[in-house]
C-alpha cells in the first residue's frame, strides 16, 4: 500500500494543479458593457508636443508587447483596451484624459476604461 501512496499523491497533485491556468494573455472583461477586451500598445509617431500627443492618429502599429523606448521625456507609446478581434489602426481616446502641461495620456474619465498605461522614452 505504501508504494502506491506516493504515485497516487502525484496523480492527485497533477490533477489539482492542472485545474488552474494563468490568465496573463487572456482577454480582460471590461466593466463597461461586459464586452471582452484585449490590451494593445500603440506607438507614438507624431511631433513631440502637448497638442499632438492628444491626436489618436499619431499612435499606430498596435502590438501586444511594450515597445523599447529610447531618449528622454518624449512620448513613446500608449497601452489601451481595444475590442477583441483585429485591433483598430489607432487607439480610441474616448474618455481618456491628458496631462495639461505635457499632453501625455494619463487616465480615464466619465467611467471610461480605455487607457491603461503610458510609456515615455527613458
Amino acid at each position: 500500500m505504501k508504494k502506491y501512496l506516493l504515485g497516487s499523491l502525484a496523480v492527485v497533485m497533477a490533477i489539482a494543479f492542472s485545474a488552474f491556468n494563468s490568465n496573463l494573455n487572456q482577454p480582460v472583461k471590461s466593466n463597461i458593457n461586459g464586452k471582452l477586451l484585449q490590451q494593445k500598445w500603440y506607438v507614438y509617431v507624431g511631433t513631440q508636443d502637448a497638442t499632438e500627443r492628444q491626436v489618436a492618429t499619431n499612435y499606430t502599429t498596435p502590438t501586444t508587447t511594450k515597445p523599447t523606448c529610447v531618449s528622454t521625456g518624449n512620448e513613446c507609446a500608449v497601452k489601451v483596451n481595444v475590442p477583441n478581434g483585429t485591433p483598430p489602426t489607432n487607439p480610441d481616446f474616448t474618455n481618456v484624459t491628458f496631462n495639461m502641461s505635457s499632453g501625455f495620456p494619463d487616465g480615464n474619465q466619465n467611467g471610461g476604461s480605455n487607457f491603461i498605461e503610458n510609456a515615455q522614452k527613458q
